[in-house]
């Protein structure tokens, strides 16, 4: 049994695998026939931030060996998250203002809306200032340390990120070793220092794809940010192992009282169903988990949505890991009870069940779906008595958006806890 087995995960290692070159391989022959323009740009950080786009040019042009002419353009990153706020605070006006002038098309208020005017006309006003101000280089504008290069050869890129390229590790070891141990840097700086720091080079991504209010974020305080999200994932999970040990008890106590009773088949349903009781308990938490979670992590400030999404798919799956595996184990110590009626295998029967049964189905009955289908269609019946704003319909309309970064942490924890529990 145990050789089947093992066979079988080796097997499922070695798809998963095949899966993942088939995939890599298709991934760089669609880079390859698709080239887009930030495959000609370069994402430079830690520069000095008294630097000019002069100096960065000279700075990267002696490292590739080329002429002047082959940089296009540096844009330069600015500390924009005053601007995003007042960006999104003039769209929030703008929603109500439309809403106001939809369901007041007499005027009988004309003072409120004249106050929305004036407070929507200041917001753009602020905008389009901040904007006028990035663009002319105003020294009051605060420089991230961070530019795009644009240049006009593709294998200047490829040098340059593979000269300057760092790991995270690396990032953190370099961190440590300077800001806590106190290292000299002089001693260990070469040419990809630049008066005191280590400047960074990656290969850019779509502008789409960018948080740009969250560019002035420095690595070493997202490290920071990223340590106090783990600790509120940890005092998540503590509640729900409390939660699960609370189960276990009351399991146990009927377990041990079940010698003490000729009628045992009620004991037996009872306990079953505490630990069916428990696996919805387990799924639920999970949901809870993972909208914690994508909570927290917007405090990270990640640069990029894919980083986002990777950071809470990966902090997801460590937490659904734990909760529906390892927590589990922890509250039914011992082999004695394991096989018993509320022992550990009966729990992660239905827990395994749970998690690949409860979660699709309730994506496929989707009540909050249904919800907004039921409402598109009475505002519909209503015809033009309807007092549903444009806007609202297109909302209606757009449907549910789908949890990647859910989908992931769940496949992936399924994965792991099927191989962990296979051999029992």
């Amino acid at each position: 049994m145990i050789v089947i087995t093992t066979l079988l995960i080796c097997i499922v290692l070695a798809t998963f695998v095949a899966i993942k070159f088939i995939e890599k391989g298709s991934i760089n022959k669609l880079m390859k026939e698709v080239i887009s323009s930030y495959d000609f740009t370069v994402m430079v950080s830690n520069i000095p931030k008294e630097m000019t786009k002069k100096d960065v040019k000279q700075f990267v042009l002696s490292h590739i060996d080329a002429d002047e002419n082959e940089i296009k353009d540096i844009i330069f990153c600015y500390d924009i998250e005053k601007e995003v706020q007042e960006m999104e605070e003039a769209i929030s006006l703008r929603k109500k203002f439309q809403n106001f002038e939809f369901f007041n098309k007499d005027n009988s208020e004309s003072i409120i809306k004249d106050e929305l005017v004036i407070d929507l006309k200041r917001k753009h006003k602020a905008v389009r200032d901040a904007r006028k101000r990035i663009l002319n280089g105003d020294p009051e504008e605060k420089f991230t340390g961070k530019a795009f290069v644009i240049l006009n050869n593709q294998k200047y890129v490829d040098v340059l990120i593979n000269k300057f390229k760092r790991t995270r590790l690396k990032r953190i070891l370099t961190h440590i070793a300077f800001q806590w141990l106190k290292l000299s840097k002089k001693k260990y700086q070469d040419d990809k220092w630049w008066q005191g720091k280590r400047v960074d080079m990656e290969r850019a991504t779509e502008p789409t794809n960018i948080y740009w209010e969250n560019m002035a974020i420095q690595p070493n305080d997202r490290f920071w940010r990223t340590l106090a999200t783990y600790g509120a994932a940890c005092l998540c999970l503590l509640v729900v192992f409390f939660l699960n040990v609370g189960i276990s008890v009351i399991q146990n106590n009927i377990n041990e009282d079940l010698d003490k009773k000729d009628n045992k088949s009620f004991s037996y349903i009872f306990l079953t169903s505490l630990s069916f009781l428990s696996s919805i308990l387990i799924a639920a938490n999970n949901t809870i988990l993972y909208h914690v979670i994508m909570y927290i992590s917007k405090f990270e400030r990640h640069q990029t949505h894919v980083k986002y999404y990777a950071a809470v798919s990966f902090k997801l799956t460590i937490c659904m890991v734990i909760n529906s595996g390892v927590i589990p184990l922890i509250v039914n110590p011992g082999k004695k009870n394991w096989f018993n009626p509320g022992g550990l295998a009966v729990d992660m029967f239905f827990i395994v069940f749970a998690l690949s049964f409860i979660s699709p189905t309730v994506c496929l009955f989707d009540p909050l779906h249904y919800w907004k289908r039921f409402r598109f269609w009475w505002e519909e019946r209503k015809g033009e008595k309807s007092r549903m704003t444009q806007r609202e319909a297109n909302e209606l309309a757009e449907g549910i958006e789908w949890e990647v970064p859910y989908y992931y942490g769940l496949s992936m924890s399924k994965l792991i806890i099927t191989f962990f529990y296979t051999p029992c």
